[in-house]
């Protein structure tokens, strides 16, 4: 058995209406309802990849709060059921979230609803801790995922590849830590200090950094960005040190970086990397410097 998922059409989804759940159309309409009230979801089409057979719906998506990836409804058309196309649409969701090395988990909630609670724990889900009795969250792990060494370089932003980095996006509940990278170029233009780069795994652009010599706070880091799609490989952290290669050859004796206090990502990779907070917030939130040493 295997499924496709595809965007949702208006003729789609006038089929589905006619056909499933004539005995209980709230089940459609309360999935409708969440795929459009709830920030940064897809509803999709589930498609027997043989026949052609429209045999379902599957609503998903990125929360905003904490990043968690979510399968906010999973919709098979009565004439389709016990046929494994359930199965056959997680498996496929979960096929997509592996080309995202930082989603380690998918996440459901279950009210009520002992017939799909024993589904999802038969197909692995592990049921965790929820503020309520009244329903039951359950995660899946996302396989872990092996890659190869990739060589980072930074290369400058050029004509040439500004529109593969205009494209460069990160997770929806990263958006409010950095900036976007049209911003990031539109800003370097007025204030020439700064350098941008684009950072390369091979031959591969899989992120951004923006750097330079601020005239009144010296050498840092402005922007580090590492699309949604290549996080959790390192290349942050690589880029990073090669950003203080490039400021130590350069002359520089120390550079700084500023973050959301929420970020702890940025918080923990920075540290990782030797910076140490600082007392003072030039800029209104943590800031933190590295001092190199001779």
């Amino acid at each position: 058995m295997e499924v496709v998922l595809q965007p949702l059409t208006l003729t789609m989804a006038q089929a589905f209406n006619s056909h499933a759940f004539q005995e209980d159309p709230s089940i459609l309409t309360m999935a409708y309802a969440r795929a459009a009230i709830i920030p940064n979801t897809q509803v999709r089409a589930i498609v027997d990849h043989k026949t052609g057979n429209l045999v379902g719906l599957l609503v998903s998506g990125c929360s905003i709060d904490d990043g968690r990836w979510w399968l906010y409804d999973l919709v098979i058309d009565d004439r389709y059921i016990r046929r494994g196309y359930g199965r056959a649409a997680i498996a496929a969701l979960v096929a997509e979230l592996e080309l995202y090395p930082s989603v380690d988990y998918l996440y459901v909630t279950s009210r009520s609803n002992l017939v799909a609670q024993a589904f999802f724990v038969a197909l692995g889900w592990s049921p965790i801790p929820t503020d309520t009795v009244e329903e039951l969250t359950f995660r899946l792990s996302i396989p872990s995922r092996l890659y190869p060494d990739s060589l980072i370089r930074l290369q400058p932003i050029t004509l040439a590849n500004a529109r593969a980095c205009l494209a460069l996006t990160v997770a929806p509940h990263q958006t409010r830590f950095v900036a976007s990278t049209a911003t990031s170029l539109v800003q370097a233009k007025f204030e020439p200090h700064w350098i941008t780069q684009g950072i390369y795994a091979d031959d591969m652009l899989v992120g951004f950094v923006m750097y330079g010599y601020d005239p009144d706070y010296g050498w840092g880091i402005l922007r580090l960005l590492v699309d949604m799609r290549f996080q959790g490989r390192g290349y942050g952290r690589q880029a990073i040190e090669l950003v203080i290669q490039a400021i130590r050859a350069a002359g520089g004796k120390s550079v700084g970086v500023s973050y959301e206090a929420e970020n702890e990502v940025a918080r923990r990779l920075y540290q990782a990397c030797g910076f140490v907070e600082t007392t003072e917030q030039p800029f209104g939130e943590p800031f933190a410097v590295l001092t190199f040493q001779d």
